[in-house]
């Protein structure tokens, strides 16, 4: 049999490292606690949620509460600047800085949601379930905690770099293991289940996600290493 330590080890020391990098206290503290909800948790989250965690950003309506409820994990953010809204893009959805600006403080970022058909064969947004839309949104928003922690020289070179498959795929899985420190790790989950498994998205767009991202299996080591819970017994599709 392979011997899987060697590996689970460097999982466990890269996220280390990632949480060292964005300053420790971006993330919440001691034991990380996944986070469920089932498909009609309460409208009234946003409404607890809304004044706490909805300084600065711009939301749909129709997707207020499971930005609200992602974002609520992500405290480094609770004052950035975030734009949601839709637009035509070539992916499911996309976070961004909006333009430069020379105080990193004062910067500006957009997270852009796809509202058209599948015309590239990707995945609508409307169609996820509860859980996937939260997964996604917080792993856009592991982006935005990675944007702010860089300055603009690196922003741009970011860019650069990301054109690269390999640091590419290292940008994603920053997002990837942001994610899941916040506890968003079963919803991250699903969200790529459905994607890989179940959506009716085109063959470049799955051999995309299979490239630049983590496989179902990594994502299952990394919720199990970090939450400390067997993936089988907590994780029902």
């Amino acid at each position: 049999m392979k011997n899987l330590f060697p590996h689970t080890v460097l999982k466990m020391l890269f996220i280390f490292l990632l949480m060292l990098f964005f300053k420790i206290d971006c993330f919440p503290q001691d034991v990380i606690s996944p986070c469920s909800f089932d498909q009609n948790f309460s409208l009234n989250v946003k409404d607890s949620f809304k004044n706490e965690f909805g300084i600065n950003k711009t939301i749909p309506v129709d997707i207020e509460k499971f930005c609200l409820v992602a974002l609520s994990k992500y405290p480094a953010l609770k004052d950035v600047t975030i734009i949601f809204r839709y637009r035509n893009i070539s992916t499911t959805m996309s976070a961004l800085p909006k333009g430069i600006r020379l105080n990193r403080d004062k910067r500006k970022y957009v997270i852009n949601i796809n509202k058209r058909p599948s015309k590239k064969g990707t995945a609508r947004f409307s169609l996820l379930s509860t859980n996937a839309k939260i997964g996604l949104i917080a792993h856009e928003l592991g982006h935005i905690l990675y944007y702010t922690n860089r300055s603009n020289i690196q922003l741009v070179w970011d860019g650069f770099r990301y054109m690269i498959p390999r640091h590419h795929r290292e940008i994603e899985y920053l997002a990837d293991e942001a994610a899941i420190a916040a506890g968003f790790g079963l919803q991250l989950y699903e969200f790529n289940n459905y994607l890989l498994n179940e959506a009716k998205i085109g063959k470049k767009y799955r051999r995309k996600k299979m490239e630049y991202y983590y496989s179902l299996q990594d994502l299952q080591d990394l919720i199990e290493d970090s939450y400390e819970i067997s993936f089988q017994d907590f994780y029902t599709p």
